[in-house]
């Protein structure tokens, strides 16, 4: 009767388990997806528009955006010092990002 009992917890929390993991990765796809988006309305201001000063504008505030973003993950891996590694891929497109940015501004 105990064996029953809890094999049943056991599958229950296996069952739990897998909900949160599943949740997990479709949060994770979701904020990638948008920072694809975000980075290939970059990319189209590069090749495809007359790269007017509103243009680099609005590369700005989406470069701002990343660092809000950036540095609300920054504080998130503060508390939490095991996921330290996921920031790292995060940060790194950010400043390649931006550097690529930097080369495309117009010298004043």
């Amino acid at each position: 009767m105990w064996r029953h009992t809890w094999f049943r917890i056991l599958v229950g929390l296996q069952l739990v388990n897998f909900a949160a993991m599943v949740l997990l990765e479709q949060q994770r796809r979701t904020i990638w997806d948008k920072e694809a988006t975000n980075a290939q309305k970059i990319l189209d201001t590069k090749y495809f528009t007359e790269k007017t000063e509103g243009d680099f504008r609005y590369v700005a505030r989406l470069l701002e955006n990343f660092a809000v973003d950036l540095s609300r993950v920054q504080a998130e891996v503060a508390r939490s010092a095991d996921s330290a590694e996921l920031i790292r891929d995060t940060r790194e497109r950010v400043l390649k990002i931006e550097a690529a940015l930097q080369k495309l501004q117009p010298e004043k």
